[in-house]
């Protein structure tokens, strides 16, 4: 019986490897990736996101993406359109997001 290869954690790994590994995995996702600090500002923006938000990473990084932004640009996307309404600072907001339906 063959024995598993083992597999080495990242302690064990070079950080320059764990770099182009990490650029590899975002730059070649089929998916939009946007990770994002506690503070709201965007740390990471993949070429699918570009497309998707239009903006490009440069613009991205380091700014507040605020969640009307992300859903506004699918939303629209999908031919529909967002609202948000609020009462002041500090009292939340509602959002209407209207969609077609496509029968």
């Amino acid at each position: 019986m063959k024995s598993k290869p083992r597999v080495r954690n990242s302690k064990t790994v070079p950080s320059d490897k764990l770099e182009m590994l990490y650029r590899g995995i975002l730059d070649n996702a089929l998916d939009c990736i946007i990770t994002m600090g506690g503070d709201g500002r965007v740390l990471e923006f993949n070429p699918v996101a570009e497309r998707v938000f239009g903006f490009n990473r440069s613009e991205a990084i380091g700014k507040e993406l605020a969640l009307k932004a992300v859903c506004k640009a699918i939303v629209e996307t999908h031919g529909g359109s967002i609202r948000a309404q609020s009462e002041g600072s500090g009292k939340g907001a509602t959002f209407a997001v209207t969609l077609r339906v496509v029968s």
